[in-house]
């Protein structure tokens, strides 16, 4: 070995010792300021409105941070000239997995195309776990009721082999004339995707535009657990006129921790027409997407950590009120949805999955029940026989197939009032009941757990009201529809309970501020069994109909029941196109597909491109006015350049009213040569 070489190891041994005593002194010896190693759970969640001295140390974001000077309200960021500085970096988020690994087919998954189902009264919509609300309370303005005669299904205008599910929320600008609709799926939904496909509207279907509405999916836990952080909720809430301190059309994607603390995004801007809205939950995260775009990203103590029931809802903000008396309804559809349990899927994977279930004839599909739960069993359904009773009914608690629960308790508010065991993973449903009599007037609320190896799993809360428990016992009757929203033909159901002391029943028709008696009927008085009777409207021109009905007895007692709203939408009304591309990524050949809805008083319909070089009408065409069938028109390109175009459509009617539906963008990319044929 040479002398240079020899040197020049002796060099590098002694350069090597000085390094690692330098690594060993920087071990105990901090280079600037104090050094930490908790973890960001150790210290106090830095908060906005609180007055921190100079050297604090607070936790925001996972990570730890200490201030550099006295600061209020100053969100600690790690950017130049921000009053805090990071001490503990926030530890590192796990990957996601891989996008579905497994294929199209994850192992555990829930979807619903909604097309098995014709109204909220199915056993079969029953049967699949749902639950249709129909109750009083809220949230929404004070007297408001959540009917199931506002959650229908109704035809997709477009495809003749596709259904919607539609919820209807009514008011006339008084809470007790307000009706709101919400469908919850079982509680089973914690980590993994989620996704669904949702028409979002700024406008009524008919009446004065400007209430705060409010059109939402979202999931949670049951309310009893709202002060505990063992509650959890993620929410897409969308606010087509505004609200919560927003002036324009704002989306709120808020995650919360407990019911009283959540963190929250809002997107302002209007989200009128179809969007497809995803969720991605790990331990460690929380993610927001709109059409794949991704929105609110939200970690630490805000993600959920127990089962939580899946729901879309419509309802009105408390008291803020733009249409005056005039009676109105918005309307949120939605096309399907889907959950993959412990798979984190990107939102264009998701909807391949979806799109995969369809063309495959797979309308529904819930393996997640029987794929072990999340925290416990599935959750019971909880119904009564006469939610407005003089003191006596039956509460029913079903426990689901293939549940894991070993045990059932029914509580009425915090007592416990019925304890039963339960077959464990039953292929069948099992049905326990709770005799409930002489009860005072009031509100009483029921509940009914179910525990297995798993933990406890919650119900929804169901509402019983008592009246006139001594003294008349003439009680409300029950109103129904077999279609809330027709063209003009439809049959309203009244049903007086069994047990009642009323010998006549009314039911008024209300439309345009006018009140009829559309019927008038004897009642058997003290009948053992219900009793139902029918108004059938024929050819009833486009509006709305309030029907309420009035039960009596001879000494003048009465019990009214609550609003039913029908919609009738025959007559037409201007109606926004919808457009659709074949290829939105493709080498300047495709097709776009215009939308015209049916019953629309729409004359032409007009396509726009929009690109570098301006915006062109590249389709006009006249419309056949009021037609019973959407109308189809197809605008084809080919050859286009390299580039980026935006298409719109608008309707306009004899008028010149114009009514403008979804925009859509198409990227036309280099060709790449070869042989393009798709290749299974």
């Amino acid at each position: 070995m040479s002398t240079f070489n020899s040197r020049r190891l002796v060099g590098c041994r002694r350069n090597f010792v000085l390094f690692m005593v330098l690594c060993l002194l920087l071990t105990v010896i901090p280079v600037t300021g104090s050094f930490y190693t908790a973890d960001a759970a150790a210290y106090p969640e830095w908060n906005a409105s609180t007055a921190y001295p100079v050297n604090s140390i607070v936790a925001h974001n996972r990570a730890v941070w200490q201030a550099k000077w006295y600061t209020v309200n100053k969100e600690p960021m790690d950017v130049l000239g921000n009053a805090w500085t990071l001490l503990i970096p926030a530890p590192p988020i796990p990957p996601a997995p891989a996008e579905n690994p497994n294929g199209y087919d994850a192992a555990a998954v829930f979807f619903d195309d909604f097309n098995m189902y014709n109204t909220s009264s199915d056993q079969t919509l029953t049967d699949f776990g749902y639950e249709v609300s129909d109750r009083t309370g809220g949230p929404g303005p004070g007297g408001c009721v959540w009917s199931k005669n506002n959650v229908s299904f109704v035809n997709d205008s477009v495809s003749s082999n596709n259904k919607f599910l539609r919820l209807t929320a009514t008011t006339n600008g008084q809470g007790n004339n307000t009706v709101q609709a919400e469908l919850l799926a079982p509680r089973e939904f914690l980590y993994g995707t989620y996704a669904a496909r949702i028409k979002f509207s700024d406008t009524p279907a008919y009446g004065a535009d400007g209430d705060q509405i409010v059109q939402t999916f979202y999931t949670i836990s049951p309310y009893t657990l709202a002060n505990s952080t063992d509650y959890g909720e993620m929410d897409f809430e969308y606010l087509a006129n505004g609200g919560w301190g927003k002036a324009s059309s704002t989306m709120w994607n808020t995650t919360w921790d407990t019911g009283s603390d959540r963190v929250s995004q809002a997107t302002s801007q209007s989200f009128d027409g179809w969007y497809i809205c995803s969720i991605q939950c790990s331990s460690s995260e929380v993610k927001y997407y709109i059409n794949g775009s991704l929105i609110a990203t939200h970690s630490g103590k805000y993600v959920p950590t127990t089962p939580m029931f899946l729901s879309f809802n419509q309802w009105f903000i408390d008291g803020v009120w733009a249409g005056g008396s005039e009676q109105r309804a918005y309307i949120q559809d939605v096309d399907w949805v889907y959950y993959a349990k412990d798979k984190l899927m990107v939102p264009t994977q998701a909807e391949a999955n979806v799109n995969y279930y369809r063309n495959n004839s797979v309308t529904r599909k819930d393996t997640v029940k029987d794929s072990g739960t999340n925290n416990g069993p599935k959750a019971p359904i909880v119904t009564v026989d006469n939610p407005v009773n003089n003191g006596s009914c039956i509460i029913t608690a079903k426990v689901l197939p293939n549940s894991g629960a070993t045990s059932l308790d029914i509580y009425e508010g915090s007592t416990r009032v019925l304890s039963q065991a339960v077959s464990p993973n039953l292929s069948q449903e099992q049905t326990f009941t709770y005799s409930v009599n002489g009860r005072a007037n009031g509100i009483y609320s029921y509940r009914a757990d179910t525990s297995g190896t798993g933990g406890i799993t919650q119900s929804t809360t169901t509402t019983v009201q008592v009246t006139q428990s001594s003294g008349s016992t003439v009680m409300p009757a029950a109103l129904s529809v077999n279609n809330a929203n027709n063209t003009g033909n439809y049959t309203v159901t009244v049903t007086a309970p069994a047990n009642n002391s009323a010998t006549s029943m009314k039911l008024y028709e209300i439309s345009g501020g006018t009140g009829n008696i559309v019927l008038n009927n004897t009642l058997a008085a003290n009948s053992p069994v219900v009793q139902t009777f029918t108004y059938t409207a024929a050819n009833k021109p486009a509006g709305a109909y309030t029907y309420r009905a009035e039960l009596s007895d001879g000494a003048g007692n009465t019990a009214q029941s609550s609003n039913l709203t029908v919609t009738v939408t025959a007559s037409p009304v201007l109606r926004a196109p919808g457009i659709s591309v074949d290829n939105a990524s493709n080498t300047g050949n495709y097709n776009i597909t215009i939308s015209v809805p049916a019953y629309n008083s729409a004359a032409n319909v007009k396509l726009y491109e929009t690109s570098a070089g301006g915006t062109n009408t590249v389709l006009s065409n006249s419309l056949t006015v009021n037609s019973s069938a959407a109308q189809i028109f197809t605008f084809t390109a080919s050859g286009k350049a390299v580039g980026t175009y935006t298409y719109r459509a608008d309707v306009s009617d004899a008028a010149g009213t114009v009514s403008q539906g979804n925009t859509i963008t198409v990227t036309v990319t280099t060709d790449s040569g070869g042989n393009t044929t798709n290749r299974a």
